[in-house]
């Protein structure tokens, strides 16, 4: 995803082990908002889903650039994320809470 942290590094980080570039650029959030826009109509028309919860590996910090106004705009209710080794849980920003569990410890980080 173009402005993404590991659009051209993978979660490694490192320049030695490329990767991301998965679709041409815009691909992915082309892709996000025809499907948030289609859960919001379904839940205008239906009143189903009751809420929109998206899920991803970055934390708000990272996608705040380019998601919180597409999840503003289609009313997202919960965003889920993982990465962090750790949990945590920010007061709602445009009515989006956003919440990181991380799975415990992680071998990868110097003590």
């Amino acid at each position: 995803m173009v402005g993404a942290e590991e659009e051209n590094t993978g979660d490694s980080h490192s320049k030695a082990l490329p990767a991301g570039h998965f679709g041409r650029d815009g691909e992915y959030l082309e892709w996000l908002e025809k499907d948030l826009a289609s859960a919001q109509q379904s839940r205008e028309r239906t009143g189903s889903p009751r809420f929109i919860v998206v899920g991803g590996h970055r934390p708000f910090g990272d996608i705040r650039p380019l998601h919180t106004d597409l999840f503003s705009q289609y009313g997202v209710d919960l965003y889920v994320a993982g990465h962090g080794h750790s949990y945590s849980r920010g007061s709602p920003v445009n009515g989006t809470t956003y919440v990181m569990v991380g799975g415990a410890g992680c071998e990868e980080m110097a003590p």
